[in-house]
């Protein structure tokens, strides 16, 4: 699967943003299970959320968390994802 370079960009940008948050509260990183794979999604952007998810489709639910970025808050969650 090949992604935007927009996407990517966009991806590696909300990365750097959620590692600065995950380090200034460690006990963030008691949210996600030793293994997990982690998706980033943010509001409004559904084209992107699509994509992000899209990453984790073969993925065991259970194994997926979701960094969602909402105006300038983040939240930590199991992923919602659809199955096929």
């Amino acid at each position: 699967m090949t992604h935007s370079k927009n996407f990517v960009q966009k991806n590696i940008k909300l990365h750097m943003e959620l590692d600065k948050i995950l380090f200034a509260d460690l006990d963030l990183f008691d949210l996600i299970p030793n293994g997990a794979h982690l998706i980033v999604t943010v509001e409004g952007d559904e084209k992107f959320n699509t994509e992000s998810r899209s990453m984790v489709k073969n993925i065991k639910p259970s194994k997926v968390v979701e960094a969602h970025k909402s105006g300038g808050k983040w939240s930590l969650h199991p992923a919602t994802l659809q199955l096929a």
